[in-house]
């Protein structure tokens, strides 16, 4: 595993802390919020939909933090994604690192108050934090303008004594390069949590925005292996996200309307649903063309990912996995078994299974040549 997750948050609803909606998230969510919030998932996103949104409604602090478990702790971690501010004051962000018990191990920050920004790495700082808390490690300044996307990118090698370092670099250039220093302080030693967090500091209507989230280890091959500003340009690769718009084959049992109906928005209902009833039992959707999905023209495929709700409604055991069909055969993906709640689950397809290779461009350019879905295996 080199590609861990990813993620454009663009099918959640409108998600938020107080109103978390139907079904569970892969995140953890750390809040220390004194005030009323924004909706978390908002239609902001970077070249359309929607994105991770951080705010005040009102004088006051709002500090929160979303952190994705890692499916392989590591020891050596890489995050990036695209934020944009729309104040010139009263705003943190940036990356949070903690071990497998969820225990800060590195966050790197960009303070901006008042049009002065400060760019900081420490340890052992606490979550969803209000200002820089935890031990310097180093820092630098850095000027940021409001209502622009950047993309911020932070490599963390945890380590003791002298073996540890962080890399961090904005629009694709190294602004702070870290060696020789205890990253690991006084958590553990590998990297079980990453993910992102925004305060917004005693100032009314200061929003902060994330969208195009990855989280890659070195463990892989490239470009997996490093940052994907790298390879993907300054701004990082752009993640969109495909709704079905058509059943291809379906042999579920829709609650309501079309197989694919029930499964073409972004927000959860659990009154329109497909169910499985026997093993063996898949649906498989078309997709629309990404161009159809404004502001995004498709360019190099670095991965695909299939995302689907699902749960056990009756006694027993049942699991499910999603299915991606490429070249005329379906595959699929891990088997999950089903909780009693609805919960989100996603696999990520690194290379198209019916070659091999990366994913060609034109494998999504013309209709009809990948479908996704799922299958109840047990």
């Amino acid at each position: 595993m080199a590609l861990q997750f990813f993620d454009g948050f663009d099918d959640y609803g409108l998600y938020s802390v107080s109103n978390p909606g139907s079904f569970g998230t892969v995140y953890i969510v750390h809040s220390t919020s004194t005030s009323g919030i924004y909706p978390n998932i908002v239609t902001a996103g970077a070249f359309g939909g929607y994105a991770l949104g951080i705010g005040s409604a009102a004088s006051g602090d709002n500090n929160q933090e979303w952190l994705h478990p890692l499916t392989t702790p590591v020891s050596t971690f890489i995050i990036g994604a695209r934020f944009l501010f729309n104040n010139p004051h009263g705003e943190g962000l940036g990356f949070s690192f903690s071990d497998t018990s969820d225990n800060v191990l590195v966050q790197c920050q960009l303070l901006q108050i008042s049009g002065n920004s400060t760019l900081s790495v420490t340890v052992n700082g606490s979550h969803a934090p209000t200002t820089i808390t935890g031990t310097l490690i180093g820092s630098t300044n850095y000027t940021l303008l409001a209502g622009i996307w950047y993309e911020l990118e932070c490599e963390v090698t945890i380590g003791t004594g002298t073996s540890g370092s962080v890399i961090v670099r904005i629009n694709g250039v190294t602004v702070l390069s870290l060696t020789g220093k205890n990253t690991q302080g006084t958590a553990g030693a590998t990297i079980g949590y990453a993910g992102v967090f925004a305060s917004t500091y005693n100032y009314a209507n200061v929003s902060i925005y994330w969208d195009d989230l990855y989280g890659c280890d070195t463990t892989g091959a490239a470009p997996f292996n490093t940052f994907l500003s790298t390879v993907a340009g300054a701004m990082g690769p752009a993640v969109t996200t495909l709704f079905p718009n058509s059943n291809s084959s379906v042999a579920m049992t829709p609650s309501t309307g079309t197989n694919y109906s029930n499964i073409n928005g972004s927000t959860f209902q659990t009154t329109a649903y497909n169910s499985g009833t026997a093993a063996g039992q898949q649906d498989l959707y078309g997709l629309p063309l990404p161009s159809s999905v404004t502001g995004f023209a498709i360019g190099n495929i670095l991965a695909v990912q299939t995302t689907f709700v699902g749960n056990e409604n009756t006694a027993g055991t049942c699991s499910l996995g999603s299915t991606i069909e490429s070249g005329g055969t379906t595959y699929q993906g891990v088997a999950h078994t089903m909780l009693a709640s609805p919960f989100k689950y996603t696999d990520i397809w690194l290379v198209d299974p019916a070659t091999g290779a990366n994913w060609a461009p034109a494998k999504f350019n013309t209709a009809g040549q990948v479908f996704c879905g799922a299958k109840r295996v047990v």
